[in-house]
C-alpha cells in the first residue's frame, strides 16, 4: 500500500489528495528543509490552533495570495510563539509558499558562508532572546540579512522576549529600524 493514500494527513481535512499528494509523498523532505523535522511534521495538516489570532490569519492569507505582506516581531511566551511560528510555516507549505523557521545560528552558518537565506517567508525562532547576548559580527551580518529581506519585500517574522530586547542586544538604532518595518504582536 502507498502510504501516501492513508494517514492522517488526509483526516484533518487541510489537505486534498488531488492538490496536496506530492506535498505528502515529500513530506520528510519538505518539513526538514522547513524547519519543522520529524517532530513537527504534522504542522503541514494540522489545522491553525485557537492560538493563531485573527491577526496572525489575515497575515497568512495576505501572505498566500501574495499581496503586499507586513514583517512581524512576536513578544512573548516562547513556547505559545514557537508552536505560533509551526503552525504558520505548516499553513504555508501546504499552500505551496516556501517558509522557513530557522534559528540565528542556523542563519549564520549559511551567510556566514556568504550564501543568502533562501526563504519566501522567513521565521526566526530566537531573534533577539534575553541573556541571550550576540557578537558584533553576529549582530551585523544578522540585520544584513534582515535588511535584505525587508528590501526585497520578502516576509520575515521574528520573536524577540519583550520591546527593550531588541534594543539592548541589538542597539537602539536597530530598534527604531524594526519598529519601523516590523508589527509588534504579543502573544500570551
Amino acid at each position: 500500500m502507498d502510504v501516501t493514500t492513508t494517514g492522517p494527513w488526509w483526516d484533518a481535512g487541510t489537505l486534498t489528495p488531488e492538490r496536496h499528494y506530492r506535498l505528502i509523498q515529500q513530506r520528510h523532505a519538505v518539513a526538514q528543509r522547513a524547519g519543522l523535522g520529524v517532530a513537527f511534521m504534522s504542522a503541514i495538516w494540522d489545522p491553525l490552533p485557537a492560538e493563531v489570532s485573527r491577526e496572525m490569519r489575515q497575515w497568512l492569507v495576505n501572505t498566500i495570495c501574495k499581496q503586499p505582506t507586513e514583517h512581524l516581531l512576536f513578544m512573548g511566551k516562547i513556547m505559545s510563539v514557537a508552536m505560533c511560528f509551526r503552525a504558520l510555516v505548516g499553513a504555508l507549505l501546504r499552500n505551496e509558499v516556501d517558509a522557513r523557521l530557522m534559528t540565528v545560528e542556523e542563519i549564520m552558518k549559511v551567510a556566514m558562508g556568504e550564501d543568502e537565506v533562501e526563504a519566501g517567508v522567513l521565521f526566526v525562532s530566537d531573534f533577539a532572546i534575553k541573556d541571550e547576548p550576540r557578537s558584533d559580527p553576529v549582530k551585523r551580518k544578522l540585520m544584513g540579512v534582515i535588511r535584505q529581506r525587508i528590501n526585497g519585500g520578502l516576509p520575515t517574522c521574528l520573536y524577540s522576549s519583550n520591546e527593550t530586547v531588541v534594543s539592548q542586544l541589538f542597539g537602539p538604532t536597530a530598534q527604531q529600524e524594526l519598529a519601523h518595518h516590523f508589527s509588534a504582536l504579543v502573544i500570551t
